[in-house]
């Protein structure tokens, strides 16, 4: 059965795997005050980051052109995801990279996209929708598909709710 048609009986119920992280002092007594320890801190932010990723990807869905989905990933081709390293920086890069693919690029004219258009949508994101679009990006790059034409429109339908052209 698949994550997204779980039941709540069935999920708590699923094999819970242990891992290890490291997570800055500051971070850890910000999080206390919240939670009871720090494996309950843990498992919440990273299971609730999947959920939130998720809802994200469905918010966008739709509001993004092939061509817009495709700008994005040509524009975040080559970054690094900071997150691990810096987190105060998600959801920071997108409209940064996208202006400059724009701007020293022409990355609109490549994908037939209406700059300005891009620009006025990416404004109206939440900065988490803005985040799930970094992470979606990241996916796509880290993946060994990424010469694989169907994999790339199938990535791009997560966003446009459409193929690729």
């Amino acid at each position: 059965m698949s994550e997204e048609t779980e039941t709540p009986r069935e999920r708590a119920n699923a094999r819970i795997e242990p891992i290890s992280t490291r997570v800055r002092d500051t971070t850890i007594t910000a999080l206390k005050a919240i939670f009871p320890d720090k494996s309950t801190a843990a498992s919440y932010a990273i299971e609730g980051l999947l959920v939130q990723y998720r809802r994200a990807l469905a918010e966008v869905r739709g509001r993004l052109t092939p061509g817009e989905a495709r700008l994005i990933l040509d524009a975040l081709n080559g970054g690094m995801l900071l997150q691990a390293e810096h987190p105060e920086l998600a959801g920071q890069h997108v409209r940064l990279e996208v202006a400059d693919a724009i701007s020293l690029n022409r990355a609109d004219e490549k994908h037939g996209v209406d700059a300005e258009h891009l620009r006025a949508t990416l404004a109206g994101f939440t900065s988490f929708q803005l985040v799930a679009l970094e992470l979606w990006a990241g996916a796509f790059w880290a993946s060994d598909l990424i010469n694989d034409e169907a994999y790339l429109a199938a990535h791009v339908a997560l966003l446009s709710g459409a193929p690729a052209p």
